[in-house]
């Protein structure tokens, strides 16, 4: 049980963090020109769920892990931009077992390259909405299940392709100069090329990856 000073110090806490968040977030990111670059770069991390692909699990499993995004972005206009960059979708499993990386279990991923458009509506609120497209690729190992190549055993994987699409929204505020944080929200689809091949034997390509990921971003100006 928690004493209740550690509550009302926790409550004074969360108070003076959203104050401070709501007075950052009332100004726009880009009020003042001299803290405003051209280029960022931008690193995220954070926790996506997907749909599972396997063919030996219903159409609405779904399986968390962790989202990681990186990205070149560069600002045309206060209000518009552009990103390139690649994002990762790694099954929470291959962190969490430790023989992941020897392939004794399984690994479930998912990879993409978009180019993506952003654009802030608003004069006063740094909200920014985003849409891209791109390449991506999911891939399947079963664990146990080698294969030798150049005389070395390694895990054996199946891969897929196809176009991805992604949009999302994010928040961005200023905490020094030239360097900003942004909650982000985004989904992604990524359409396989061909529709189902029987030649898979773990994974199903009729089914589309549908994934929603939740990350915090941070913007490093230059």
């Amino acid at each position: 049980m928690v004493p209740d000073f550690l509550k009302h110090r926790l409550r004074m806490v969360t108070l003076l963090v959203f104050t401070t968040l709501a007075a950052k977030g009332g100004e726009p990111e880009y009020s003042n020109p001299a803290l405003t670059k051209n280029f960022s770069l931008n690193a995220s991390c954070g926790y996506g769920i997907t749909n599972s692909l396997l063919k030996d699990k219903v159409k609405s499993a779904r399986q968390s892990g962790v989202a990681i995004d990186f990205s070149l972005e560069y600002k045309l206009s206060r209000i518009v931009s552009f990103s390139f960059g690649p994002y990762f979708w790694i099954e929470q499993n291959d962190f969490s077992e430790t023989n992941s990386s020897a392939g004794n279990n399984a690994s479930d991923r998912r990879m993409m390259v978009t180019l993506q458009g952003h654009f802030k509506p608003f004069n006063k609120v740094p909200l920014t909405l985003s849409a891209g497209i791109g390449m991506g690729t999911a891939m399947y190992a079963e664990g146990n299940s080698k294969v030798t190549i150049d005389t070395r055993k390694q895990p054996e994987a199946e891969y897929h392709g196809g176009t991805a699409v992604t949009a999302g929204v994010s928040y961005p505020f200023r905490i020094r100069n030239h360097v900003m944080i942004a909650p982000c929200a985004s989904y992604k689809t990524l359409f396989f090329n061909g529709g189902n091949n029987h030649s898979y034997d773990k994974m199903n390509t009729d089914s589309n990856v549908q994934l929603v990921d939740f990350s915090l971003k941070g913007l490093f100006e230059f």
